[in-house]
């Protein structure tokens, strides 16, 4: 009798046990912090599912399914994020592309100032409003983009001495 309520009692300690890693798995989606540590916390809580004992058998298949369902959101979740990431890093790709052949366009402008002034703010742009591309692309264009700019600059530099005379 005393086994009976103490497997009962665990029982119950199971299922909120589980139902509380579920909230958490529920959670981990909308959680402040890195997608690598979202993936350790959910690897965590897989872990610790499968560590937790029985559950009642009226609960156990709806339980079960529940989490389930919660897994597959939050793989559901992560290949978003990384579709994101590459529609995202394909972005810039293109926008720093342009960005180049607009520094192209300007390096032979009579009116070096402007050009000069311009570049300022296709670097602004470059640096503070797109974000990240492959690293590969990444050491190719800001070379140059940089090469062209120093042109801009040099250009701009002659100029000035040539007004200061």
């Amino acid at each position: 009798m005393a086994t009976d309520r103490k497997q009962n009692i665990n029982l119950k300690k199971n299922l909120a046990d589980k139902k509380y890693l579920i909230d958490e798995l529920k959670n981990l989606i909308n959680h402040e912090s890195k997608m690598s540590q979202k993936y350790l916390e959910f690897k965590k809580i897989q872990e610790n599912w499968f560590k937790i004992g029985p559950v009642p058998r009226a609960e156990s298949q709806i339980l079960w399914n529940n989490f389930q369902h919660h897994v597959k959101n939050f793989y559901d979740y992560l290949h978003l994020n990384r579709k994101f990431k590459e529609i995202d890093v394909n972005h810039n790709l293109s926008e720093k592309k342009k960005i180049i052949q607009q520094v192209k366009k300007i390096i032979d402008i009579e009116d070096r100032i402007s050009a000069h002034k311009f570049l300022e703010r296709l670097k602004k742009r470059w640096k503070y409003e797109l974000g990240p591309v492959e690293k590969k692309e990444d050491t190719e264009l800001s070379k140059e983009f940089k090469n062209l700019g120093e042109k801009i600059i040099e250009n701009k530099k002659e100029f000035d001495k040539t007004e200061m005379l």
